[in-house]
């Protein structure tokens, strides 16, 4: 992998600050246990299972923050252990942590916000007993998403998207990008994640792959900052590991066109050294990117074009 240049300040909030570093390097499991992540969904859910950090004003700042709802009214409201779930007194469950128990907890405390546009809300779930984090999550609104999916299949019927063809994400004039690595590394269980790799690589711009909805933008633990974008069907991309949280271009919900950027090229969460780690999902599952580009075939080792031009996205450029 190529090597990268230090990366910048994230926050002028310490603890958000902390916490991006401790994303970065991988290590928020040190603090009282280990972080776990949960799958995630075609809906668009986020979900990020926490064991180090505290409710405090300081904390629920920088996570709203980053998730960018800073500013935003956050409701409150206290959920508990009712046999395998954990329910509001409402029959409701907990976005971040659906059908799903957390031992030694009775109760949770869930701290939601709106997106001021109405298209997505996200959680910080707590133990209400000791204000330890257990998870934070963010999904767009079922009702929101289910127009824009149903928009979305209504045009690729009628033929306005008869055209929807998948591109691999870097901007053409911005050099070849290639495949060092992960295609198909392990063919008995179909996963088919991959590498790329440019030279001068760290900054350069991560385009969108397709026409399609924005399904999650945040930071997502050892991927680091990752986007992902639904192009109906059950067609999903994620590039991941970017400069910076892709909510500097857009947000969950935005109907982007095919070469929208999406961020830069970067090193956040595990990665050793700047690259754009990128899937194709189909129902939730990775497949190969034959057919992205117009290649027919994809080796590791081999350089590819992307045919990609620049288009300005809804924030930023």
């Amino acid at each position: 992998m190529n090597a990268s240049p230090r990366k910048s300040t994230i926050s002028l909030f310490a603890v958000h600050l902390v916490f991006a570093l401790l994303l970065s390097a991988g290590c928020t499991d040190n603090l009282s246990g280990p972080t776990e992540t949960a799958a995630l969904p075609s809906e668009g859910i986020d979900i990020r299972l926490e064991r180090g950090l505290f409710l405090t004003d300081e904390t629920v700042a920088g996570l709203q923050a980053e998730f960018g709802y800073e500013g935003i009214p956050l409701e409150s409201a206290l959920y508990s252990q009712a046999g395998a779930v954990l329910k509001h007194s409402d029959g409701h469950t907990t976005l971040a942590l659906p059908e799903r128990t957390i031992e030694g907890v009775e109760t949770v405390r869930v701290l939601r916000a709106h997106d001021r546009s109405g298209i997505a809300f996200f959680e910080i779930v707590a133990d209400a007993a000791t204000d330890r984090i257990l998870a934070v999550g963010e999904r767009a609104a079922e009702k929101t998403m289910a127009a824009f999916e149903e928009a979305l299949t209504s045009n690729i019927v009628s033929g306005k998207m008869a055209s929807l063809t998948f591109k691999f994400p870097w901007q053409e004039n911005q050099g070849t990008w290639k495949l060092t690595g992960g295609y198909g590394h392990c063919p008995s269980c179909g996963y088919h994640a991959v590498d790329f790799n440019s030279q001068n690589d760290y900054g350069k711009n991560v385009l969108n792959p397709a026409r399609g909805i924005v399904a999650f933008v945040g930071a997502y633990n050892g991927n680091g900052y990752t986007c992902d974008m639904n192009h109906g069907s059950g067609k999903l991309t994620r590039v991941t590991h970017l400069r910076y949280s892709p909510w500097n271009h857009t947000r969950v919900g935005h109907d982007l066109l095919q070469e929208t950027k999406l961020g830069e090229c970067g090193d956040s969460g595990n990665a050793e050294g700047a690259h754009i780690h990128f899937e194709y999902r189909v129902n939730n599952i990775t497949k190969p990117l034959t057919g992205f580009s117009g290649y027919s075939e994809i080796v590791v080792g081999r350089t590819y074009h992307s045919y990609n031009h620049y288009v300005r996205p809804p924030y930023g450029s």
